[in-house]
């Protein structure tokens, strides 16, 4: 840092000692000299000006100002108009060359170079240029101006367009040449659909150059295509020449459609542009459209009925209408067909045949519509809303009802878990992976097999009850209560473990003894009949009787 400092400060202490008026000059001087700004002119254009003007210090004596311009040559400045000692100011030899009709003044702090008829030479840079002596100094210095660029600018012309096409018949075109494309720039716009066709477009694009824009142009619409542009030069206008080409493969659309060609420039608003002919295309015969007024699902007998066929072609197509297929006979040959009154015979299928022709090739296509007429529509046509209201109206009934029916069948469903729980023994639980895994009714037999086997196995207390009545006769009427408990609970004890060890089947006439242990229970034990699930609901019942029974009986022994 402090070596950069030092060499700094040594370039300082020799531009002083070599030059100080130089020095002081570039330091603190306020002398300045500027030109005009840049402009773009239309060629041709009147009082175009270049201009220099400058400042200086009081004091100072001005030696010469000078106007230089470019050489294109070598892209060196020459001076073309100077003024010196303050005097009047001239054009010198390269000037006269660029500036035939100009004039140059001198005024006190500037020089201006007036001129007529800008051209294309006249597109260069140009700077100006000071030198004088500063105050008490004999060394003369020189000071120039920024640099400025006179462009000029033409406008485009309209362009020309041409196409050409080639053609399918070699033999019916006489060339020299092999060549397939023919020019018909001054034939009739007659293609066919599928053809190619090539279009050109040409003329001056101005200065800036411009480019050409291909539109097509149809009868409801604009529609852009493509855009390029070769250029070529025009030095003696001072322009440039444009070319752009389009290949087009016409289809039914670009049927009485334009091609046009419009420059687009920056220079001109104006619209400028060449357009075709409408292009007549030919092409095949479409599908055609039926349309029934009034538009009725069917008729009534009286009924006025207009059939109308529409079908796009060109040539422009014939119409012909047949009723049935299998019929031959014409209705009309008309593009229209009319039942004036309707009569049950008329039902039946309107077809409308279209034809054109291209080249000697005919071209058909088709469409069918099928008429309906009845005596009474009641539920037809316009009335066929109703009969759509009343399918609604239907569906949501039955919508309806089957919702009430899962409704009523989730209640009943709900009640029938409320009696299993009313009938199956208190000490019996069905835990809950049991009640997912079957469905209701095994659920319901699990309950009533339950009961059946609480069933008998009362009958066997109650008869060892009275068996023990008995025996108690015959005992002596001191013993203790206590002890005709302890005798009671374990006759009982022995009952319930004899029904835990063995199983009947609730079934009748399947294992009937008490001891055959071959069938083990099942919770999803089905049943024969309803008769027996009824009789299980039944005995159900009158185990709860004996139940009462058996506890008042045990409170009194």
């Amino acid at each position: 840092m402090d070596r950069n400092y030092s060499c700094l400060c040594l370039l300082v202490v020799f531009c002083c000692i070599t030059n100080p008026t130089l020095f002081l000059f570039s330091v603190i001087s306020s002398r300045e000299v500027h030109i005009s700004a840049s402009a773009a002119e239309l060629i041709g254009n009147n009082d175009t000006e270049i201009k220099c003007t400058f400042i200086l210090e009081e004091g100072d004596t001005i030696y010469s100002v000078a106007i230089l311009a470019q050489n294109l040559t070598d892209n060196r400045f020459q001076d073309i108009a100077k003024s010196v000692n303050d005097q009047n100011a001239f054009l010198l030899p390269f000037g006269k060359i660029l500036f035939e009709h100009s004039t140059v003044e001198k005024k006190e702090k500037e020089l201006l170079l007036l001129f007529d008829d800008l051209r294309c030479k006249h597109e260069r840079q140009y700077k100006c240029s000071l030198s004088f002596f500063p105050q008490q100094n004999v060394h003369k210095t020189e000071l120039s101006s920024e640099i400025t660029v006179i462009s000029v600018q033409v406008k485009p012309s309209k362009p020309e367009i041409s196409f050409s096409k080639q053609l399918e018949n070699l033999d019916s075109v006489s060339t020299k040449d092999s060549s397939n494309i023919v020019d018909i720039k001054h034939q009739p716009v007659t293609f066919v659909e599928g053809e190619n066709v090539t279009f050109n477009c040409s003329g001056d694009v101005g200065r800036p150059p411009g480019i050409f824009l291909w539109q097509a142009i149809l009868p409801e619409k604009q529609m852009p295509l493509f855009s390029n542009t070769s250029l070529d030069e025009i030095p003696q206008l001072c322009s440039y020449n444009g070319i752009s080409v389009l290949n087009l493969q016409v289809t039914a659309e670009d049927n009485q459609a334009r091609i046009r060609c419009k420059v687009q420039s920056r220079v001109s608003d104006d619209a400028l542009y060449a357009e075709s002919k409408r292009l007549n295309v030919y092409f095949k015969v479409k599908d055609p459209l039926i349309t029934v007024y009034p538009d009725e699902l069917v008729y009534e007998i009286g009924d006025f009925i207009q059939l109308q066929c529409k079908a796009s072609g060109n040539p422009a197509p014939t119409y012909t209408w047949i009723k049935d297929s299998s019929s031959n006979e014409t209705l009309t040959n008309n593009d229209t067909f009319v039942i004036q009154v309707a009569n049950i015979s008329d039902s039946g299928l309107y077809t409308c045949v279209v034809n054109n022709s291209i080249n000697d090739t005919v071209y058909s296509a088709g469409g069918s519509k099928y008429i309906e007429i009845v005596k009474n529509r009641w539920i037809y046509g316009k009335s066929a809303k109703l009969a759509v209201l009343i399918t609604v109206i239907s569906s949501s009934i039955m919508l309806i009802v089957a919702t009430g029916c899962i409704i009523i069948y989730r209640i009943k469903t709900s009640q029938g878990n409320k009696y299993l729980d009313t009938v199956r023994p208190q000490n019996q639980t069905l835990t809950k992976p049991e009640i997912l895994a079957y469905d209701y009714a095994a659920v319901s037999f699990e309950g009533l097999e339950e009961s059946r086997v609480t069933l008998e196995a009362s009958n066997t207390f109650k008869q060892q009850t009275e068996k023990y009545k008995n025996d108690k006769q015959s005992t002596e009427i001191s013993a203790s209560v206590s002890d005709k408990e302890t005798m009671i609970k374990s006759k009982t004890g022995d009952i319930r473990e004899s029904l835990e060890n063995h199983y009947a089947s609730p079934v009748p006439e399947i294992y009937d003894k008490l001891d055959d242990r071959r069938h083990e229970p099942n919770i999803a034990e089905k049943f024969d009949t309803i008769v027996e699930l009824k009789h299980l609901s039944e005995d159900k019942c009158v185990i709860e009787e004996i139940s009462t029974d058996l506890s008042a009986q045990q409170s009194t022994f």
